[in-house]
């Protein structure tokens, strides 16, 4: 399976007008958004989740059903094959984030080094969601290795190229 990370205005221009180079769309948009993106209907395989880009708890902010949703919705994805697209609003954290817990997912325990390369590989401008993080860690049993590598690939001194 393919990821591709972007924001939303990027997401709404690629289901508009190449839905045929999406397969899976996990569309996160916040709370308050009735609707979801333009295109959302033109891609088959698709979640919409709604929640804040908090990093500690928050009403509104990533609740431990969403990562339980956008895991079992990435199982299904990388069963089927073919592109993911993951976007929140400026495709630097929760997208990210959600990225990062499908690939540890996906790769499985010990691999989370691997999967935080490439979810810089995919998005440069990265910026996992703890919260987000924190959920996945918990749900997958990672004892705190998910954590800390979202924590480390946080801090100035990260070996890879940190916004915000």
């Amino acid at each position: 399976m393919d990821i591709r990370v972007m924001s939303r205005s990027a997401a709404e221009t690629l289901c508009l007008n190449r839905p045929h180079e999406i397969q899976h769309l996990l569309s996160i948009t916040s709370p308050g958004d009735e609707k979801p993106i333009q295109g959302f209907q033109n891609i088959k395989n698709r979640l919409w989740l709604r929640f804040s880009d908090d990093s500690e708890p928050t009403p509104y902010g990533p609740k431990r059903k969403h990562v339980e949703k956008a895991i079992e919705f990435g199982r299904k994805c990388q069963s089927m094959g073919g592109t993911l697209l993951i976007h929140c609003e400026a495709g630097v954290s929760r997208s990210t984030g959600m990225a990062f817990v499908i690939l540890c997912d996906h790769m499985g325990v010990t691999k989370e080094e691997a999967a935080m390369e490439e979810v810089f590989r995919i998005r440069s401008q990265s910026h996992p969601n703890l919260m987000v993080v924190t959920h996945a860690d918990d749900i997958l049993g990672r004892r705190g290795a998910m954590v800390r590598m979202a924590e480390r690939a946080r801090i100035p001194t990260s070996p890879y190229k940190i916004v915000g």
